[in-house]
């Protein structure tokens, strides 16, 4: 793909699961090669809703792309995580702190 005159792939690291993480389009002059173990580079990638929070709706199964969606209830837990580890705070200590005012 594209974008901005650079041709870009989206790189990916894949957890244990399969599942993408912190994915994102790449220009190619940028991506390793060899890519290591844990990476994937795709010249296409879903641009719609499921293609949010870095690709981990997705799964990798070594060849395609495999639409997986993280459940709700595993979602939250993962950005409470998040939330915890960039503020020091859960969300509700963060707003009784800070007022309820904002994101992390």
């Amino acid at each position: 793909m594209k974008i901005d005159g650079c041709e870009c792939k989206y790189l990916a690291n894949i957890c244990s699961d399969g599942r993408l993480y912190y994915g994102g389009w790449t220009n190619v002059q940028c991506i390793p090669n060899p890519l290591p173990d844990n990476m994937v580079a795709l010249d296409t990638f879903p641009t719609d809703e499921t293609a949010k929070d870095g690709g981990s709706d997705y799964k990798w199964d070594g060849e395609k792309l495999i639409y997986d969606p993280v459940p709700e209830e595993e979602r939250e837990r993962r950005r409470r995580e998040i939330y915890l580890e960039k503020t020091g705070l859960t969300p509700e200590e963060y707003a009784a702190k800070y007022g309820s005012g904002g994101d992390a």
